[in-house]
């Protein structure tokens, strides 16, 4: 038996141990907070009830074109707890607890078991990744297929077997099905295929057939997406065209003084200054905390050993690749645009506490290292318990009102009044009146939309819907 089969059980155990520990932040109070529902979500919610009487969405459908992954991921979800704001979290929440699995996995494959372990305990205790996940939209999943997708990759680049390669391909063509920012997987790859090339041109040419290959099913998978937006393009201005801070005819100086720009509010996200939306971070605070920023750092700098050198420059290649959508946008930084780096990011704090480890047990010794590195993981734990939970942070007014909590309010007064639907705390919805009839029904349509549609649906007529 190898060695490596004599640790997978304390591994998997481990990976387990995370795996609980992220849930608790994921789906904490996930039945009642925030107490609102945000117009995005709601969609969502209606296209997924929709989904379940066999009405099939289109591949781009309803407002701002929308992506149909995410409808079939929260549909068994509202089947099962009924329309309230809980059924579509806990599925985007079970996503993000995915990437977490994801994230391990992906790190493991390219850095080894240790930092595997360490990568998903970051991610399953960063704020970034939680509250990303208690948003019930389409944007967490793309570190999700995209940790899944590499994860496949580098599977079959070792082993050179065909069905994996075709896991590969359709994973990666997946990624279009996600997000807006799923075409950023194109230069990704591009650019990943050009530094094999010129680093490692052999062993590349040696997998040409199974790259081929794989590329094919990626376009194949795609190809159904980029037909439907040739035949169905926007009515308006698209939303890349509204969003960047690029545009025509900006004179040279201009452009110089916005690339500065944006390259440093997008660097200091990491450190300093992160996203300032309510409804996508707390706001301002830095991905990593001022304890996990220190290994984060360290492992910027320490992971280019010959050993770890070219997976490190993979790593490194993608999460700039995917800090693109919000380094080319404006109101940068933007956490849901640049969703994507969730896949990669945390194997840089990783590498850093092994490395704090390994330099601190040279100088006082292994317990001393263990100490030092539990302590540094421990803090940046009790940090983000106390921002996120102890805190009420999802509880406060502004986050109510950042999710359209006024629009709700007096939906959910209905809703408890006849105690139906969702009533501000239960996360499986209360049964629909025995006489729907009873109801005044100009009332019931006065009630803001589209949230009265998700939260009282059986007062509508689905074929009437506005959306």
């Amino acid at each position: 038996m190898t060695s490596s089969r004599k640790t997978l059980p304390s591994e998997m155990a481990a990976l387990s141990a995370i795996l609980l520990v992220a849930a608790v932040f994921r789906f904490w109070q996930i039945d009642k907070y925030p107490r609102a529902l945000h117009f995005d979500e709601a969609i969502n919610g209606l296209v997924a009830q929709d989904l379940l009487r066999g009405q099939l969405p289109e591949l781009l459908t309803y407002d701002r074109a929308r992506e149909p992954m995410i409808f079939y991921v929260m549909a068994p979800a509202v089947f099962i707890f009924g329309p309230t704001p809980g059924a579509l979290r806990v599925a985007t929440a079970s996503v993000s607890l995915a990437v977490v699995a994801g994230a391990w996995a992906l790190a493991r494959e390219l850095f080894g078991r240790r930092i595997g372990l360490l990568a998903a305990l970051i991610c399953a205790t960063t704020v970034w990744s939680i509250y990303h996940g208690r948003l019930a939209t389409r944007s967490i999943l793309v570190p999700l297929v995209l940790s899944l997708a590499l994860y496949a990759s580098a599977r079959a680049w070792r082993a050179r077997k065909l069905w994996q390669w075709t896991i590969a391909g359709v994973l990666l063509g997946a990624v279009f099905y996600t997000y807006a920012s799923n075409l950023f997987v194109i230069p990704a790859m591009l650019l990943t295929a050009a530094a094999l090339v010129v680093f490692d041109r052999r062993a590349f040419l040696e997998r040409k057939r199974e790259i081929l290959w794989a590329a094919i099913l990626f376009i194949g998978v795609g190809v159904p997406i980029f037909v439907f937006r040739d035949a169905h393009p926007p009515s308006g201005p698209g939303r890349p065209g509204i969003l960047t801070v690029f545009y025509p005819g900006q004179s040279p100086a201009d452009f110089v003084k916005t690339v500065i720009t944006q390259t440093v509010l997008v660097a200091r996200m990491f450190f300093l200054n992160g996203d300032f939306e309510i409804r996508h971070n707390i706001p301002y605070r830095p991905a990593f905390d001022w304890v996990m920023a220190v290994p984060f750092v360290v492992g910027l700098l320490s992971a280019w050993t010959p050993k770890r050198r070219a997976a490190a420059g993979l790593f490194a290649l993608w999460v700039a690749v995917w800090l693109l959508p919000t380094f080319l946008a404006k109101d940068a930084p933007h956490f849901l645009r640049s969703s994507g780096v969730l896949a990669f990011l945390f194997a840089w704090p990783a590498m850093g506490l092994m490395r704090i480890q390994k330099v601190i047990a040279a100088r006082g010794g292994r317990w001393a290292g263990l100490l030092i590195g539990a302590a540094l993981m421990g803090g940046s734990i009790l940090i983000t318990t106390r921002d996120f939970i102890f805190s009420n942070f999802l509880a406060s007014p502004e986050v109510t009102e950042a999710f359209f909590g006024n629009d709700v309010a007096p939906i959910l007064e209905f809703n408890r009044q006849h105690h139906t639907g969702w009533a501000g705390d239960n996360l499986f919805a209360l049964p629909a009146p025995a006489d729907p009839s009873a109801f005044d029904r100009a009332q019931i349509e006065s009630l803001p939309q589209p949230y009265a549609q998700y939260l009282i649906p059986w007062a509508f007529d689905r074929s009437l819907r506005q959306y």
